[in-house]
């Protein structure tokens, strides 16, 4: 699961956010947080009864690696 959630992210990073209008704002847009958000990837760890994904803290970090990889 967490390897489809990193995908998952990652995609949607890709298509939503621009690292470098990042850097110079030093602020996520809303947007990106909101799909992030609905997607249940603000809580990777929290149950799915509270709205996570459930994922174990192994996975979790996996999918924070590969967010922030796309930042050269």
């Amino acid at each position: 699961m967490g390897g489809k959630t990193a995908d998952e992210v990652e995609a949607l990073l890709a298509e939503k956010l621009d690292p470098e209008d990042v850097d110079r704002t030093r602020d996520l847009p809303t947007d990106v947080l909101t799909a992030v958000q609905s997607r249940g990837s603000l809580g990777l760890g929290n149950q799915a009864a509270l709205g996570g994904l459930g994922l174990s803290a192994h996975r979790a970090f996996r999918v924070f690696e590969r967010a922030a990889s796309r930042h050269p």
